[in-house]
């Protein structure tokens, strides 16, 4: 795993991408073992949720649009493609009772999804990503990637567009509809720092 640059006001994308893994992860721990707290479960649920939609968006605006650019598009598109199976799952997990049996079954699956998916990026994706473009333009990607991240809808729209262009249309219009969504949901701490 590569170091962190906390003494950096600005971190690179394969470390911002990576954090963000390590926080889906942990909240998923949380969720477990808040089994028979509703109000805590529901809390952590939904800060997963969002957490789990901005990445996305910021991912296909900014990593995989670099992917495209420098590796291929047939790359970024089988990345989008993984994203668009979690968004489906996540749409439905909205749909469904929090710590319900089937809840927890359909969360789990998106977990291994996202587990397998974020070792892809990690492992081979980044590395390739960060070797073709140095280490100041994965900064400049970190960059824009918390850009798109704050600018990103809050819940799952699998038939949006994913494309960085349409996506920022798109998630310009979906983001304050989410937003005004999420004003009487409560929300858990994120625990993994963001930057």
């Amino acid at each position: 795993m590569q170091a962190l640059h906390p003494s950096t006001p600005s971190r690179p994308l394969d470390d911002l991408v990576k954090l963000d893994h390590r926080s889906f992860n942990e909240l998923h721990a949380r969720y477990k073992a808040s089994v028979g707290d509703q109000r805590a479960q529901t809390a952590i649920a939904n800060e997963l949720i969002r957490e789990i939609a901005q990445h996305s968006a910021g991912e296909e605006m900014t990593f995989y649009a670099a992917v495209q650019e420098h590796e291929s598009t047939q790359l970024a598109d089988h990345l989008r493609g993984a994203h668009q199976g979690v968004k489906e799952m996540l749409y439905t997990l909205e749909s469904r009772q929090v710590g319900s049996a089937e809840y927890d079954l359909l969360l789990d699956q998106v977990m291994t999804e996202l587990n397998t998916h974020a070792l892809e990026e990690e492992n081979q994706v980044l590395p390739t990503l960060r070797a073709q473009i140095g280490e100041d333009n994965m900064i400049k990607l970190g960059q824009q990637f918390l850009g798109a991240k704050r600018m990103a809808p809050t819940h799952p729209h699998p038939s949006a567009p994913d494309k960085p262009v349409t996506e920022a249309i798109a998630g310009a219009m979906t983001t304050p509809l989410d937003k005004l969504r999420d004003i009487p949901r409560e929300f858990a701490e994120r625990r993994v720092p963001e930057e």
